[in-house]
């Protein structure tokens, strides 16, 4: 029988705990996902983690991902099962460490403040205004080329783009700016809500 923790013990953990995870599925992402990697990694004010899940990958995905040597970062190798499986699996790694998570893409980056201002809206942390405190939050994306020079595309995300039928229509979300309190996912979607579809796995979860 596992002992009660002493005084202090239950404190230190969650002062531990993970407040936003990053959860990134990687298939043959050799050439970008360490640029990933490193834009989560720049995040300021909030606790952040990095699980990639190397998707079957055939170059050297895992290995680009693993030379930040950087703690926070942890790499799991299974065989390809899609974007919907590596997803899965990366909330699965994550067990109950972390508060919230987000399905960032391998070659997508984030800008510095996008942990905070997820955290914030959930309320978690030290962020957060007298709304704060929702199961999802998202934010709005900017489109960007290859050496990440702006292509004068944004999208933001307004209040009626998510009313339920609204959403089964047209999806305006990129899942990356998407952030998830992880008990509110998996009592809705259970341990492995992500399921296989054309692209849209995204889009059916929500």
């Amino acid at each position: 029988m596992t002992p009660p923790p002493r005084a202090g013990e239950q404190g230190r953990k969650e002062r531990a705990m993970i407040e936003l995870a990053y959860v990134i599925p990687a298939y043959n992402a050799e050439r970008t996902v360490l640029a990933t990697v490193e834009a989560v990694l720049g995040q300021r004010g909030a606790r952040v983690h990095v699980v990639v899940v190397d998707d079957g990958s055939t170059d050297g995905t895992a290995d680009a991902a693993r030379s930040t040597r950087d703690w926070r970062v942890e790499v799991v190798r299974q065989r390809n099962l899609g974007l919907a499986g590596a997803r899965n699996t990366g909330l699965e790694v994550l067990e109950d460490r972390a508060k919230a998570v987000c399905f960032l893409d391998a070659d997508d980056t984030v800008e510095r403040e996008h942990a905070a201002a997820l955290c914030g809206a959930l309320g978690i942390g030290g962020g957060g205004g007298p709304s704060a405190g929702f199961d999802a939050a998202a934010c709005g994306v900017r489109m960007v080329g290859a050496g990440l020079e702006d292509l004068g595309w944004t999208v933001d995300v307004l209040d009626g783009d998510l009313a339920p039928e609204r959403l089964i229509g047209l999806n305006p979300l990129a899942v990356g700016a998407v952030g998830l309190r992880v008990e509110a996912l998996r009592e809705r979607g259970g341990e492995r809500p992500f399921v296989a579809s054309q692209g849209t796995e995204d889009w059916g979860l929500w």
